[in-house]
């Protein structure tokens, strides 16, 4: 692993990112179970995606953002999940499942988020997929062999930043 991804692990992680079945249901057991009550929730939304190979696709998902203390829970619902990397990591079984898909980390400027686009070693750390576009500029690496969960990176512009600024805190 390089300097910097290493050092980008251990020291900018904010983000718990939960896939599940039922975000209304994940929100509940949060609130039930450890006192999370607050929410942003984002309805329906598209966010399109490239993928390892270099295919675009469009996933459609239903986001929960709260945030405990430093930290971020985010809770993701595929509705239509075109690159397979939601759904897939779901339990094949009937009812509620919520399982730990990600941890996130947050670069504070593009000039970081650029430089650790070009360091990123792509041989090591396999993509899973990237957006470059738009507020949020994220991708995900597969740390599924080594960790056994996908890692997300990214960085936000004045206006993702926004949105986030606006998630609620819980004590």
């Amino acid at each position: 692993m390089n300097k910097a991804l290493f050092t980008h692990f251990y020291t900018s992680f904010f983000q718990f990112g939960y896939v599940t079945n039922d975000v209304e249901q994940a929100m509940a057991n949060l609130d039930k179970n450890f006192g999370v009550k607050n929410f942003l929730t984002v309805g329906e939304m598209a966010s399109k995606v490239k993928l390892a190979d270099g295919r675009e696709v469009t996933n459609e998902l239903i986001l929960a953002f709260a945030n405990v203390g430093d930290q971020q829970v985010e809770l993701i619902q595929p509705v239509n999940d075109a690159s397979g990397l939601y759904v897939g990591a779901l339990p094949q079984r009937e009812g509620f499942s919520m399982v730990l898909h990600h941890l996130g980390h947050r670069f504070s400027d593009l000039a970081q988020w650029n430089s650790f686009r070009d360091q990123l070693d792509l041989n090591t750390h396999k993509l899973a997929f990237e957006n470059n576009g738009g507020s949020f500029h994220y991708l995900y690496t597969d740390e599924r062999d080594s960790l056994g969960h996908f890692m997300e990176y990214m960085w936000l512009d004045d206006e993702g930043a926004a949105m986030f600024d606006a998630i609620p805190q819980n004590a």
